[in-house]
């Protein structure tokens, strides 16, 4: 039996050999954020960017963002940490709440979904 991989692997290593053609060194980190991310001003949004913006990484993946903190709130983290390009996958069968996300500086080339 054949299983396709995971859209938000897809849409990374499209990412990765994208990049890898041009030979350009890059760093990729992923994160768990847990409890949400909350609005831009609140202590968690402010840590996960804290974290974010020690780490300087090229391409993030974030598990766990919430439904509810995609409208504005994964927009301003992307936007305030200088990440164009904002990936969001479906939530899965046995959890409606969370979500994995993709913040590149780079664009991401292809997903399947």
């Amino acid at each position: 039996m054949t299983t396709s991989p995971h859209p938000l692997v897809s849409a990374v290593l499209a990412a990765l050999l994208t990049l890898a053609a041009g030979a350009a060194p890059l760093r990729v980190a992923t994160l768990n954020i847990e409890l949400g991310l909350e609005a831009p001003g609140t202590a968690s949004h402010d840590a996960v960017a804290a974290v974010l913006t020690r780490i300087d990484a090229d391409v993030v993946a974030l598990q766990e963002v919430r439904t509810s903190d995609l409208s504005s709130n994964l927009d301003a983290l992307a936007t305030t940490l200088g990440y164009p390009h904002l990936y969001v996958g479906d939530t899965g069968p046995l959890d409606a709440f969370n979500r994995n996300a993709i913040l590149s500086r780079h664009p991401l080339v292809t997903r399947t979904s």
